[in-house]
């Protein structure tokens, strides 16, 4: 039996540019939310109902960077048991829930007809929410995460 003694390396580089990479991404997932909220104040179901689709696309293809990217190599890097690493660890859990409550907000609204004035008031609220949970996440993630990241 072989034992591994040194944590297994995934070949992630550093980028450079990553940090100014997701920071863009979220200023763009929060345009998009911000339009999605004016679209649906005006009772403009068709542009909302767009405008999710392109949110959910640009927030899966987020989350899949900072999977890949950010997180695969901060474990590669960061000590095992350091504070940092406990840190990211933490962050990475809370992303998940991040992620599903934003997806279980998504599926509630996509389908057709979804959008419509029997549904107004428990959108707008709904999207609120969202838009509250994305702005401290991405903040928190700006603020502790993303320096870890160097």
């Amino acid at each position: 039996m072989i034992q591994v003694t040194a944590p297994l390396r995934t070949g992630i580089r550093h980028n450079r540019k990553l940090r100014s990479i997701l920071h863009d991404e979220h200023d763009q997932l929060t345009l998009q939310l911000e339009i999605i909220r004016t679209a649906h104040e005006a009772r403009d179901y068709l542009n909302t109902a767009l405008t999710l689709q392109r949110f959910r696309s640009g927030l899966n293809a987020h989350v899949l960077k900072e999977n890949v990217h950010l997180y695969a190599y901060l474990q590669q890097y960061l000590p095992h048991d350091s504070e940092e690493a406990l840190l990211m660890h933490e962050f990475r859990r809370e992303m998940h829930g991040v992620t599903r409550q934003a997806l279980a907000f998504l599926k509630r609204y996509d389908a057709p007809g979804a959008l419509n004035a029997d549904s107004h008031e428990a959108f707008a609220h709904d999207v609120e929410e969202l838009a509250e949970l994305l702005a401290k996440r991405i903040e928190n993630e700006e603020r502790f995460l993303y320096p870890l990241y160097g």
